[in-house]
């Protein structure tokens, strides 16, 4: 009798679970609909899908995530880890987050703040060693001269 007791309960935890992530699907599904329209119009407009590089021309922390999802998925593991060397941990590292937010945020407040902190500052200390490196010569670390800012700058220099 106990065992399907258990398994009842197994068996409607795993049906709000499935309800719970339908609604946060929906929940996010416009947000994630007006992002990919931004990145559609950003490169058709600017060359570039970055909303920091489209607008200043200047690389942004997650600067070539996209191509090295890309190669990760076309199995170049190290012309993954060109475009950007955290493609690695950077997906579970986000799902990781905003599974901590979402669940743990009011129980464990300290240890979603200190995730999201030393997420932050190990994508800043890569941008930032990146920046010294390869800007603004090599890709995907060049300056974007197509954005206003650009178009300012070469007006004054040239």
């Amino acid at each position: 009798m106990a065992a399907k007791t258990t398994a009842k309960k197994s068996r409607a935890d795993g049906a709000a679970l499935k309800t719970a992530l339908v609604r946060l699907i929906k929940k996010y599904a416009v947000w994630f609909i007006v992002i990919i329209g931004y990145m559609i119009i950003a490169q058709l407009v600017t060359g570039t899908t970055c909303f920091i590089k489209s607008t200043i021309g200047v690389p942004c922390p997650g600067c070539g995530m996209t191509r090295a999802t890309l190669e990760l998925l076309s199995g170049d593991i190290p012309a993954a880890l060109h475009y950007h060397p955290l493609v690695l941990i950077f997906y579970p590292a986000i799902v990781s987050l905003f599974l901590l937010w979402k669940f743990c945020r009011e129980s464990h407040p300290k240890a979603v703040t200190a995730f999201a902190m030393i997420f932050v500052a190990v994508l800043i200390v890569t941008y930032v060693i990146r920046m010294i490196i390869y800007f603004p010569h090599t890709e995907p670390f060049t300056f974007n001269t197509n954005t206003f800012l650009g178009r300012l700058i070469k007006l004054f220099i040239n």
